[in-house]
């Protein structure tokens, strides 16, 4: 069976939800999905038995305008030296996020369309995407780019609400004919780097870009008009915060572009009355917040520098003039130089582990005389290219892993129906280790949430070839992995990340627990190490990410009956207390997330169910037992955002891939 072109089903609103309201930026396991299903059964498209249950959705999901929700922070690492802080939205926000864009795509495109500079934005509403056919081999993958509108039809999973204009990730632009031709035309080249942009942006100044400044201060008691609405909705899904917007989702996006799609014009307009026109004189490309000007001249880039600097202060955004970066052509920078060496030298390495037969399309692993030579001497070019730009490091880091990863799984893919001979299956253990080797340093020294899911899909796939085409070198592969699983934890840069930016365990952990556990049953950690890894103790209750990752790993084995009590006590803890069940995001997802684990007892289920119902005013003292219990049967099937199938962990991956935006 081939894949099936699907059409988007546009009045499907509350697909909003699955891409547009989650950062991709969570552990592997959670995708949004739960969200989606409670708004159909809110919205009466899914049907639930014991008419309870819905009320208590609807009561968690549908608030007073008037009331604002509290999203649930988390940080991720950014560099070696710093952080991000990225956000979830509340259920009730994400409600009120799809019922925004029902009343205002068209707008939305409409305000995303007025600027020429931007390379990044919103152009008509995504209508088609590819089902992947169940019977093709797990490991066939896609490309990353999210739905633009030349090759919406490509894709097998959707990923974005709109299909979009330009560049997914900023480097394709820098890899494009496009900038070439720019390079061709101009002869100066700066980047501009506005300082804190999201954290900055002040919520009222969606109106400043849609009418005058004083238009829109002298009308403040209007309500109903987009700008009004978006402003609005921002502000009241974070604790009603109107300086700086929520790092993740995709909507703040959006709403950045659209007052950039402004800024845009106001800078354009600037450079008219100085006698410079857009396309002459010099020429903008701005991927979101980035800015990057071509221009003839130093003299005329300092011009559109200052009408940059002057129409960012309207809106109350600045320069960080610290980050400007000035280059004459060529438009060569060091890490344009270091990532031409890289990829020279990954060719070279490919060359040395695999032989490709061009007759049957085959790769066949080529014998390696002192394999540990290959890896160290490999390991070491990369260190010397970026020697004196520890940020080349960083990114260099981040295009092995997916490099390394691809290569292996093409490797898999394309020997998944070959027959070997017994002598040759130590050539497949080396390649195999070489690559694993590879992959887990460059992590361990530059752990990012990016890796961690090129991790995964990597030892999925192996895990999988493995066990299907080469049982007899499975057990010495998967010890490779989980062995580098356990140097990570036992690393500095983990104890660095565990200890330095937060008191929970950051993603990248998170996942590497989630990798190791593709390896089965027989390589698990030990009490010890997870108390040592989570720090689990009487003293600190658990993060709702810490809950979910952690019941996915021990699921109910009773080898880990300690930390399961530790878990289900930081689950009690976080839940003590629901009456701010409607606001709290974190409270809204553990309780639905705990209602529908498989691996929770009924009975803390049922305590669970009648918290929320006597917290959202639904307690009956005649019928709590029987409404309590009912409810939660209806809870249970429900799957909300975590995937507790270790089956489905290859489709999950591919979607992720996919759904990586900014």
């Amino acid at each position: 069976m081939n894949n099936k072109v699907m059409r988007v089903r546009k009045t499907d609103y509350e697909r909003v939800v699955l891409t547009e309201t989650c950062p991709y930026e969570v552990p592997i396991i959670f995708e949004n999905v739960g969200i989606y299903r409670l708004l159909k059964i809110s919205s009466g498209h899914t049907k639930v038995e014991h008419p309870t249950t819905k009320l208590l959705i609807d009561k968690i999901i549908i608030k007073d305008q008037t009331v604002y929700t509290v999203p649930m922070p988390y940080k991720i690492r950014k560099d070696s030296e710093s952080f991000r802080e990225l956000s979830l939205l509340h259920p009730a926000s994400q409600n009120e996020i799809v019922s925004f864009y029902k009343e205002f795509q068209y707008k939305i495109i409409n305000l995303c369309g007025l600027s020429d500079f931007s390379i990044r934005s919103p152009k008509k509403i995504a209508s088609k995407y590819y089902k992947k056919n169940n019977m093709q081999w797990v490991n066939e993958y896609k490309s990353d780019k999210m739905i633009d509108v030349t090759n919406e039809m490509k894709y097998k999973h959707l990923t974005s609400y709109f299909s979009y204009h330009g560049y997914r990730r900023l480097y394709n632009f820098f890899d494009s004919y496009e900038f070439m031709r720019l390079e061709r035309k101009f002869s100066v080249f700066w980047s501009l780097d506005v300082s804190r942009c999201f954290d900055s942006i002040y919520t009222e100044s969606i109106n400043w870009s849609n009418q005058e400044k004083d238009f829109s201060k002298s009308n403040s008691d209007v309500k109903n008009t987009f700008g009004s609405v978006f402003n609005r909705l921002m502000k009241t899904s974070n604790h009603n915060d109107s300086s700086g917007i929520l790092i993740g989702p995709e909507v703040s996006r959006i709403f950045a572009e659209i007052i950039f799609q402004k800024i845009d014009s106001d800078i354009k307009k600037i450079l008219q009355a100085d006698k410079l026109e857009s396309g002459e004189h010099y020429e903008i490309r701005r991927y979101v917040d980035d800015i990057y000007v071509f221009s003839r001249s130093d003299h005329e880039a300092l011009k559109v520098y200052e009408a940059v600097d002057k129409s960012l202060k309207k809106y109350k955004l600045s320069l960080n003039k610290s980050k400007t970066a000035k280059v004459r052509r060529p438009f060569v920078t060091k890490k344009t130089q270091v990532m031409l060496e890289i990829k020279s030298r990954l060719k070279n390495l490919e060359e040395k582990l695999l032989e490709k037969t061009e007759s049957d399309n085959k790769l066949s692993p080529k014998r390696l005389m002192n394999k540990h030579h290959i890896i160290i001497s490999f390991a070491n070019e990369i260190k010397s290219l970026c020697l004196d730009d520890a940020s080349s490091y960083t990114m260099a880091c981040n295009f092995l892993i997916k490099a390394l990863t691809n290569i292996s799984i093409k490797f898999c893919k394309r020997n998944y129906k070959r027959n070997f001979e017994k002598k040759s299956l130590s050539l497949f253990s080396d390649f195999f280790i070489v690559i694993v080797d590879l992959l887990f340093h460059l992590f361990t020294v530059n752990p990012s949430h990016s890796g961690s899911v090129q991790l995964c899909k990597m030892t999925t796939a192996v895990a999988e070839f493995c066990d299907k085409v080469i049982p007899a070198e499975a057990p010495l592969i998967k010890s490779q992995i989980f062995s580098r699983c356990l140097d990570f934890f036992k690393s500095s840069e983990f104890s660095k990340i565990s200890h330095q930016y937060s008191d929970d365990t950051l993603l990248e952990t998170l996942n590497m627990l989630i990798v190791s556990s593709c390896l089965g049953d027989d390589y698990m950690l030990s009490t010890k190490d997870l108390n040592s890894i989570f720090e689990i103790n009487s003293e600190r209750t658990l993060s709702y990410f810490e809950i979910i990752v952690l019941l996915y790993y021990i699921k109910d084995n009773p080898t880990y009956s300690v930390i399961r009590s530790r878990v289900i006590s930081s689950i009690h803890d976080t839940l003590s207390d629901m009456s701010d069940i409607k606001s709290s995001t974190i409270k809204a997802y553990l309780f639905f997330e705990a209602t529908t684990c498989p691996y929770l007892d009924e009975q803390d289920k049922v305590i669970l169910v009648k918290r929320a119902l006597e917290s959202t005013g639904l307690a009956s003292h005649l019928t709590i037992g029987y409404d309590a219990l009912q409810v939660t049967h209806d809870l249970e099937g429900v799957r909300y955002c975590s995937s507790w199938d270790k089956a489905a962990m290859m489709s999950l991956l591919e979607k992720k891939e996919l759904h990586a935006v900014y």
